[in-house]
């Protein structure tokens, strides 16, 4: 009988065929690693079941050593020709994604022959034209073929995270995952900042950098006793990301073709949680270095017109800089960065999260008719108005919360109002705080009101009971994402309360956020207290 062809180590882990050549097969030259081939055995003797199963056995565990020693823990890809499906947040911890092709080549300089700072000295940061190519084949929910992940450049030394990470950057890695990630995945039931992203900081210093330096600042602000080592070890890392970070988006302007880069999902996520450390400052003395409309301007020109994004953690990162660049648009009293002709509506609904996100849409929408009415792709607040109340017609039923008490509970009588999901609990604040800012409008619409009982009428009827549902459902819900999210949306419906208790409750609230999270809410509570009339002690 003829023999087999043999196969690599590459092959064999990842399911392939192999073309058996030798001393490299086809595949591993083509994806630029090493290929060993698995030796032999002769046997002069016919095989007994014993001999045949410990045979398989061996041959098994020389594989798996294999398979470790060239690609580090990060699983082989599957074999299926099909694309690749969304998976579970449980099957995304029990199989992390595919390797992804590195940020980083040999060699200690760049195309310029500038230094760049990187992890080690045999590494540079690829230029932005080999970037080109975006991540978004290995996003969950993309389609991608065999082939393509079959040419991803794996890189050839690779250590596991335990080894990897200190004693130290290992507390701020837990601390990350356990509470910075589900923070940022408020509409995202994929859940791809705690689980995608961590994954892609093993192999992209950037992001790794970026966590670390993120993850020891707001460490450092809630910790209960002074921690230098997390002051010295957010410098160190904050440095060593923009260290990488800088040249790439400078090459925006030197070239037209890195726009792509920018676009590019660890680029866009590292921005994100950098620009999540930096709102922990407060809005007088927030310096917005990393609210950065430009990195999404180019969203559109890659979707269809249905679609505002892409899916999986491109979406995630587009909108938590939207989320970011609405609680500043508010407490500046302006549009926007995000210009609004440059984000088109998106129309496919296909997940709970969909519709919390277009919801998000439209409060964009209302802020920038408020404070920004001249500018491109603005509604007019008939049209506006009518697609929100549309909205709130059209929600599935997932949305109605699983607790309501009318009267509430504790000072203030607000509503309780609790829900499942963050995403549940972030549209529905956007609904609210979308409709106050609409009544708002009415206001110049209708000429202003000839006197205060006219005016009173219309808060009473129109305002407050959005403001106090909006309290509700945030006072409800201790997601601290969802804190987040709505701390600056409750604030700007507040201050429509003329009960004292209502006016107490929302202050000690922003009191709690300060105190037990370091949430800075100083502005929030300016704003409140020169409604109220009320002198700070």
């Amino acid at each position: 009988m003829p023999t087999s062809k043999p196969t690599c180590h590459a092959c064999r882990a990842r399911k392939v065929k192999c073309d058996g050549k030798q001393p490299a097969c086809g595949r591993c030259t083509l994806a630029d690693r090493d290929c060993s081939y698995v030796k032999q055995r002769q046997f002069s003797f016919r095989h007994s079941t014993l001999s045949s199963r410990a045979a398989r056995e061996q041959s098994q565990t020389q594989t798996r050593a294999a398979s470790e020693s060239d690609y580090g823990t990060t699983p082989p890809a599957q074999a299926s020709e099909h694309t690749y499906q969304t998976p579970s947040p449980s099957a995304e911890l029990e199989h992390p994604h595919t390797p992804f092709n590195p940020l980083i080549r040999s060699s200690p300089h760049s195309d310029n022959g500038q230094q760049l700072g990187q992890d080690s000295p045999d590494a540079r940061f690829i230029s932005p034209e080999e970037v080109i190519s975006p991540l978004s084949y290995l996003t969950p929910g993309i389609s991608t073929t065999r082939s393509s992940v079959d040419n991803v450049a794996v890189p050839k030394s690779r250590e596991r995270w335990s080894e990897e990470l200190s004693p130290l950057e290992g507390e701020l890695m837990h601390f990350y995952v356990g509470n910075i990630g589900p923070w940022l995945d408020v509409t995202s039931p994929e859940r791809h900042f705690t689980y995608t992203v961590p994954t892609l900081s093993h192999t992209y210093p950037v992001l790794r950098h970026a966590i670390l330096a993120c993850a020891a600042h707001i460490l450092r602000l809630i910790s209960p006793q002074p921690r230098p080592d997390l002051a010295t070890h957010e410098a160190t890392t904050q440095s060593a990301c923009l260290t990488l970070l800088i040249p790439l988006l400078n090459s925006q302007s030197s070239s037209p073709s890195s726009t792509a880069a920018l676009q590019d999902e660890v680029v866009l996520a590292t921005i994100v949680i950098l620009r999540m450390s930096e709102q922990y400052a407060e809005f007088h003395v927030d310096r917005q270095f990393h609210l950065v409309p430009q990195a999404f301007d180019h969203f559109h020109t890659t979707t269809s017109p249905s679609s505002t994004t892409l899916g999986g953690l491109r979406e995630a990162t587009f909108y938590n800089f939207v989320r970011a660049d609405i609680r500043m648009a508010i407490f500046g009293r302006c549009g926007t960065r995000l210009e609004m002709d440059k984000w088109p509506l998106d129309t496919a609904l296909l997940s709970d999260a969909d519709w919390a996100n277009q919801m998000t849409y439209f409060c964009a929408q209302a802020i920038n008719l408020c404070f920004n009415p001249g500018a491109a792709g603005v509604m007019g607040r008939g049209e506006l108005e009518g697609r929100v109340d549309a909205w709130r017609g059209g929600l599935p039923v997932s949305f109605r919360p699983y607790y309501y008490c009318a009267e509430g509970e504790g000072e203030g009588g607000f509503p309780v109002v609790r829900f499942l999901c963050p995403w549940h609990v972030a549209g529905l604040q956007f609904y609210h705080a979308a409709k106050i800012l609409l009544r708002t409008t009415f206001f110049e619409d209708q000429g202003g009101f000839t006197d205060m009982l006219q005016y009173n009428k219309h808060i009473s009827a129109n305002i407050l009971s959005h403001a106090r549902l909006l309290c509700g459902i945030s006072f409800s819900n201790d997601h601290h994402g969802c804190r987040i999210n709505s701390s600056h949306l409750l604030a700007l419906g507040a201050q429509f309360f003329n009960g004292r208790q209502e006016q107490i409750r929302v202050l000690n609230y922003f009191d709690m956020l300060r105190d037990t999270s370091a949430w800075p809410s100083y502005e929030c509570r300016k704003m409140l207290e020169e409604a109220y009339g009320v002198v700070s002690p």
